[in-house]
């Protein structure tokens, strides 16, 4: 079957209006780009004339996307109402490595965001999806799933959910997928939202068969009729896939933020000793758009920085976690002023995050109200791991405000609160984003600076 593409031969004019997956793959090309001005070549799992369409607005590049529409009275199709077409499996072999690149955009008569719905699918033949993209409770979540034998375990042990930030509306959201398809330890996935990654797993994906994953977009959900609810609407565009040769910038759309997805991101013009490199006093609620909420909700309330709606489950490590957009290399000073809720809880507290690359990757120094040292002192959180790099005696008191410093020179890290050191800490770490974070409950921040050294 052929598919309606432009394929883009990277490093030359060459351009192919129509050819086949399989054929693209067996040429080895880099990237090729699906356009979406007609649906009617895919393969579509679509009840009605409402289901899917081309439309001229909202468009994240050219001048038409596919809108994709479900209503609660559709008939269900394989246990949930489907609005979606499915790419084939040629786009995503087995042991192989891919690009994938999308844009997706919810209305503001998407319907209630809180409900689960699922908006890309890497699925094999039987079973789950082997890597999905949806929304549930407000977040975005990115989900993996390790499979063995003829299929994608359906086992819950088997998935890893990843936040992919609040759920918003009425503008494009630019999402890029790096993945390696292997059921070994060379799988991969990592995630960008908006040029900014949001997850990084390295773990067994997909499964030992050879018939590849089906790329699918478009809107899935098994809950629509139980929900409050009538319908749910995304509009999805600039679909790009590229094979091991390709990078971010080669499938990441038209004037899309664009980091260096390598491990070692590009030096940043370095700044003069003593001037402000982050300043935030929260006074107007724009600061909240210099932020990335990773976990839990925040919000500017009365000129501080509050998380007003916390995720209250037991993680390894930080369950609310909130981080500034403008990362910081080098010495560096970073103030700032915490408070914790009070809570039933003896072990109530606040940190402060610094180093920050991913969900699974950061520094940050706690604080908490329980004398046990376990709980205070200086973290590292790495793939899965929660190491502690010093521990701290003091405890905090529940609706007090402290001053907090961590002051990193040369190598060495050093916490105060109140004026008073906590502990010390050598490490190499050179870049990272900054921020606040509890376990899982409520704090208050104000007063972030961020000094370079």
């Amino acid at each position: 079957m052929e598919r309606s593409l432009k394929f883009i031969a990277i490093g030359t004019s060459a351009f192919i209006s129509s050819f086949s997956f399989s054929n693209a793959l067996a040429q080895e090309q880099n990237v090729f780009e699906y356009q979406f001005t007609s649906l009617k070549s895919l393969n579509q799992d679509a009840c009605c004339s409402h289901s899917q369409k081309i439309v001229d607005s909202p468009a994240r590049e050219g001048n038409t996307s596919a809108r994709f529409e479900l209503r609660a009275s559709d008939p269900e199709s394989e246990g949930g109402l489907r609005s979606e077409v499915n790419f084939g499996r040629d786009l995503l072999p087995n042991q192989s490595e891919r690009w994938v690149a999308f844009s997706t955009y919810l209305p503001t008569d998407y319907g209630s965001p809180t409900d689960k719905a699922t908006f890309m699918q890497m699925r094999p033949k039987t079973g789950g999806p082997a890597v999905g993209l949806y929304a549930e409770d407000g977040r975005f979540v990115i989900r993996t799933r390790t499979g063995s034998g003829r299929s994608v375990n359906n086992n819950e042990s088997d998935n890893k959910y990843f936040d992919g930030g609040k759920v918003s509306f009425n503008q494009w959201i630019d999402w890029v997928y790096h993945v390696k398809l292997f059921n070994d330890d060379r799988g991969l996935v990592k995630v960008w939202k908006n040029g900014v990654k949001v997850m990084e797993s390295t773990q067994p994906i997909g499964f030992d068969e050879n018939d590849g994953l089906s790329l699918k977009l478009g809107v899935y959900s098994n809950r629509l009729r139980d929900s409050n609810s009538e319908k749910r609407v995304v509009y999805v565009d600039s679909l790009k896939v590229g094979n091991a040769d390709a990078n971010y910038q080669d499938v990441a759309p038209d004037n899309s933020s664009r980091p260096d997805p390598s491990p070692t991101p590009k030096p940043e013009p370095k700044p003069e000793p003593g001037v402000s490199k982050i300043s935030e006093n929260f006074s107007s609620s724009s600061a909240s758009t210099r932020f990335i909420e990773v976990s839990g909700r925040w919000s500017i309330e009365n000129g501080k920085y509050v998380l007003s709606d916390p995720l209250t489950e037991v993680v390894p490590a930080m369950g609310n976690i909130s981080v500034h957009k403008m990362p910081v290399k080098g010495n560096f000073i970073l103030t700032a002023e915490a408070s914790v809720a009070a809570t039933s809880s003896s072990y109530d507290d606040f940190s402060v995050i610094f180093n920050y690359n991913a969900p699974d990757d950061y520094y940050f120094a706690a604080f908490s109200e329980n004398k046990d040292p376990k709980v205070s002192g200086i973290f590292k959180y790495s793939k899965g791991r929660l190491t502690q790099l010093a521990r701290f005696s003091s405890s905090i008191t529940p609706r007090k405000t402290y001053n907090v410093k961590v002051e990193k020179s040369n190598g060495t890290v050093k916490v105060y609160l109140d004026g008073k050191l906590q502990g010390t800490e050598k490490d190499t770490f050179t870049y990272g984003q900054v921020g606040f974070a509890t376990r899982n409950n409520g704090a208050t921040f104000d007063n972030l600076t961020v000094l370079k050294q």
